[in-house]
């Protein structure tokens, strides 16, 4: 058994404090050659317009765009990301210790 993980999970919300643990979890996924798969939680019932739902979607993609793009070339790791809904029970396509498929797949 490897004694590091395939993946590493790091969830975000663009606040300083994450932008801290994501410098952290990818120096870690970098030093174990692991895949780092980045998840924002979006909440669709916190608005109750369909159309700042959609908005709230596109901002969070846009923000996980940008933070897998950021980390893939400061740190020239694989990074994979999800976008999910409050009370999906874990992100799908970053199944920790398997082969996630995550909408990204970006390497350095």
């Amino acid at each position: 058994m490897d004694p590091f993980p395939m993946n590493v999970l790091l969830a975000t919300d663009g606040s300083e404090e994450a932008r801290s643990a994501t410098r952290m979890a990818a120096a870690i996924a970098k030093r174990t050659g692991s895949e780092l798969c980045v998840v924002h939680v979006v909440d669709p019932g916190a608005a109750a317009d369909p159309r700042l739902q959609v908005d709230r979607q596109q901002q969070a993609r846009a923000l996980l765009d940008e933070q897998a793009r950021e980390i893939s070339e400061s740190y020239s790791i694989t990074v994979r990301d999800q976008l999910a809904s409050y009370g999906t029970p874990r992100p799908r396509d970053c199944s920790l210790g398997g082969k996630g498929r995550g909408r990204s797949d970006r390497r350095g």
